[in-house]
């Protein structure tokens, strides 16, 4: 028993999930940077679906169904928030190289 009255199997439940959901951050920024870059889309996006897939498939096995849901919902928040912020910064660039304030 620890101090917090809680079972080891549970926390280790919830470290599996929190893993789950930054892996799902770190898949999801790297998958941004590909913005711009994709050559051959019809390649690059059935790649770029199953290496996601295999992951999911890593989070179901090493955890349940939940951890597979935190994993997609974090990568596709994180992929969102990566072309975000890189359209943000283009735009503050074209905005600076035009000599306008």
């Amino acid at each position: 028993m620890t101090i917090w009255n809680i079972k080891e199997g549970e926390i280790l439940a919830v470290t599996a999930l929190i893993g789950s959901m930054c892996v799902g951050f770190v898949w999801g920024w790297l998958v941004g940077l590909l913005d711009g870059r994709i050559k051959r889309p019809i390649l690059d996006a059935s790649a770029i679906c199953s290496a996601t897939i295999l992951l999911s498939g890593l989070m179901l096995i090493l955890s349940d169904s939940l951890a597979v849901a935190l994993f997609l919902v974090a990568s596709g928040l994180s992929l969102f928030l990566h072309i975000s912020w890189r359209k943000n910064l283009g735009s503050r660039s074209d905005h600076l190289n035009s000599g306008k304030r």
